[in-house]
């Protein structure tokens, strides 16, 4: 079974540890001071890259495909076209969430929330999270997103008018009989045209502040 995109990968990055191009702030112009939820279509899909930022290297190319809504829930079809892993590639049926733009994980207890609609500049929101791939391995993490201005944003698909929400946050980690924290940073760039995040970054450190993870996704297609 092919392991979860971002929350696998994110536990590796954490438990392996035992500043953006194309973008310019904007005015608020015309843009409405309070973005709400998007009206998403069975069918639409999105494809991105995934960039290591400490090699500049592409790692994954994967799509998501929206299938059906049912209570706010949609069913997205993941398909991981490429990737340095060969056993990653392939499509799975994953549950996503309407409001935060999450996605269900059983190993997780509790939400990750990238957005949080309605979004307006100056929005605060904090959750927390545990990822437990095994009964001695488990990651906690607590974040705060802050929704910071409007940019204008050019990724291999376009160029669109985004929402920069920056999250700021810590982890604590615990490997059998090993224990250390740090903290985790995220950036996302929602732009309202598209009704998702056309770029995001990632990166966690550990408590002395050394960086073991940092990564970029950009779109680069849409079908409409």
């Amino acid at each position: 079974m092919m392991k979860k995109l971002f929350f696998g990968l994110l536990a590796v990055s954490i438990l392996s540890g035992c500043a953006s191009s194309g973008v310019a702030p904007m005015a608020m112009g015309s843009i409405a001071s309070a973005t709400q939820l998007p009206h998403l279509i069975a069918g639409q899909q999105w494809t991105y890259k995934r960039v290591d930022l400490w090699k500049n290297v592409e790692t994954e190319r994967f799509s998501q495909t929206f299938m059906e809504q049912t209570n706010g829930k949609w069913r997205v079809d993941w398909t991981i076209l490429s990737s340095t892993d060969s056993a990653r590639v392939g499509t799975t049926p994953e549950q996503f969430d309407a409001f935060t733009h999450g996605f269900a994980d059983p190993l997780l207890t509790g939400q990750h929330q990238p957005l949080k609609f309605p979004l307006s500049v100056g929005k605060r929101w904090t959750f927390s999270y545990q990822y437990q791939s095994k009964p001695d391995t488990r990651v906690d993490v607590t974040q705060t997103a802050q929704v910071t201005q409007w940019e204008t944003v050019t990724v291999p698909a376009g160029t669109f008018k985004a929402l920069r929400v920056e999250h700021a946050g810590r982890y604590t980690a615990t490997q059998a009989n090993q224990h250390w924290s740090g903290r985790i940073t995220e950036t996302y760039w929602y732009a309202p045209e598209v009704g998702r995040v056309v770029a995001s970054e990632y990166k966690d450190t550990t408590g002395r502040g050394t960086t073991w993870d940092q990564r970029r996704d950009e779109l680069v297609a849409i079908r409409r």
